[in-house]
Order: C-alpha cells, then structure tokens, then sequence
C-alpha cells in the first residue's frame, strides 16, 4: 500500500511526467477497487470497463489519430511533397579544415 501511495505522491508532484501520472491514476484505481472490495472476493475491475476505442476498425483509428495530430500541429503546418525525395543542405563551419 506504501508503494501506491508514493506512486500517487510522485504523480501529483510539480513536474510530474505523463507517465508518472498515469502510474498515479493506476494507483488511485487499485486503491478505489480495494476500498470497494466485500471481504473475501477477488479484486478484479468491473465487467462493464471497455476501452473507448473498442469496436472501431483500425481505419477509424488511425482517422482519429490523424485528426487529433492535426489539431496539435495546426493546418498551416508545412505539408510534404510526395516524391520529393530527401533533401541535406550542407552548411560550411567557419574554422573547419579541409
């Protein structure tokens, strides 16, 4: 119970990475599944929790995780050129020996 409880401490601290929140949340979860736990029955998470992206094809997946990745990098974001190939400017260091 210690562990979960520093687990949660470190998640709700300044700086915490998303990570750390998201062991935090788990914690939290276990610790809310003991508390309404009846003594002597297992402690397993209800039945009815599905996850959110459960049933949809991985089109509608990957159409998600598209639009959600536009509206982060916003429309006017620079949109590549299909074909064009890789391009490496080489930029000359001053001081450098040939």
């Amino acid at each position: 119970m210690d562990a979960m409880i520093e687990t949660i401490k470190l998640a709700v601290a300044d700086g915490a990475t998303s990570d750390a929140k998201k062991a935090g949340a788990e914690a939290c979860r276990a610790i809310l599944l003991a508390l309404k736990a009846e003594p002597g029955t297992a402690l397993v998470p209800a039945a009815g929790t599905v996850s959110p992206l459960a049933g949809l094809d991985i089109t509608q997946v990957l159409d998600l995780a598209i639009a959600k990745l536009r509206s982060v990098v916003g429309e006017d974001a620079a949109r590549v050129q299909p074909g064009g190939g890789y391009r490496v400017q080489i930029v000359p260091v001053p001081g450098a020996k040939r």
